[in-house]
């Protein structure tokens, strides 16, 4: 029960105090006259937004007081709040201008929240079109249970509806992040299955690059080969034929001048190693050839390499450590 509100500087008021008796207490007066404003005092000490607009003209704050009655149940709210109240419980809400408002309890502050669960217990305001709200389909459900005294039974099923509702995100979350694991395990398979798959092997690249130049450059090199062959030793005039020509000369200058003889085995070297070389040459002008099945082949494996190369690295070494790298992390999920 409300003993005593007292009023200083809210709204119109200046000081204006009122004490209560028990039973029924009707305030009467014209329009204008304060009695929405002692409703308004009232509802600001049951946690109602005290702010500048609720001080006074001319003046730097507003006070609300109110004394109450106890009861158990409020003594027994309190202690488990850790205030201890002897007698009358005394609530008191200020706000100076320019500042936030604060709430006390037998002058120990206290948060907004706890004096609003505090004064629900204590007091009901209930304005001139508060039975409207019976039009309005949004209130019919709780009215139904609070008519049908379920209170406690509604209390508990939110909890553990909460609780239900809390679990399943959990859980929702968990198979989320199996599903992810699933997905990544299985990435980095079809990544370590497609590496294995192209069968790349260090220097394949290099090797591959200087086939496919030679077989690109086959009819070109036969022919050069075969102009050299023709120059060495197959034609009239050829240059091995020269030298034996020289040779002879050299024979019979030898015969009339012993000194020469150096220069003779000079020219014997000389007519072996153009002989080699015509042999080493016409060798490998008979080894060339051309396979177009063979180069299809060439650039296959290098459009695989380059294929690998671009989506796990810049060289085949890089490659070869991506892979190191994706196994140890599929064996790490696994």
């Amino acid at each position: 029960m409300l003993k005593l509100l007292r009023a200083r500087n809210f709204a119109l008021m200046e000081d204006l105090t009122i004490a209560f008796d028990r039973g029924l207490t009707v305030i009467t007066g014209e329009t204008g006259a304060g009695k929405s404003i002692i409703v308004e005092a009232i509802a600001s000490l049951c946690g109602e937004r005290m702010d500048d607009i609720s001080i006074r003209s001319n003046r730097d704050f507003a006070e609300i007081t109110g004394v109450f009655e106890t009861t158990p149940l409020i003594l027994k709210r309190l202690r488990e709040s850790g205030i201890h109240v002897d007698g009358d419980l005394i609530i008191r809400r200020k706000v100076e201008r320019g500042k936030r408002q604060s709430s006390y309890i037998n002058d120990q502050i206290v948060s907004i929240g706890l004096l609003r669960d505090l004064t629900r217990e204590m007091v009901d305001l209930i304005g001139q079109y508060e039975n409207q709200s019976l039009f309005n389909p949004k209130n019919h459900l709780s009215l139904l249970d609070s008519y049908a005294g379920i209170g406690e039974l509604k209390r508990v099923y939110t909890t553990v509806f909460h609780e239900y509702r809390s679990l399943e995100k959990r859980l929702k979350s968990l198979m989320e992040t199996v599903k992810q694991a699933d997905e990544k395990i299985d990435y980095l398979k079809f990544q370590i299955n497609e590496i294995e798959k192209a069968h790349v092997q260090p220097q394949e690249e290099e090797q591959l690059s200087a086939e496919k130049n030679l077989l690109l450059s086959s009819e070109k090199r036969s022919t050069l080969a075969g102009n050299l062959v023709t120059v060495l030793y197959d034609r009239e005039d050829s240059v091995v034929e020269n030298l034996y020509t020289i040779q002879k000369i050299l024979d019979e200058l030898t015969t009339l001048d012993p000194h020469l003889n150096e220069i003779k085995g000079r020219m014997e070297s000389v007519i072996s190693t153009a002989e080699d070389m015509y042999r080493e040459v016409s060798s490998y002008y008979n080894k060339i050839e051309f396979s177009q099945e063979r180069l299809d082949h060439v650039l296959e494996r290098l459009d695989v390499i380059n294929k690998i190369k671009k989506k796990y690295g810049k060289t085949l070494e890089e490659v070869a450590d991506y892979l190191t790298t994706v196994e140890k992390e599929l064996s790490s999920i696994e």
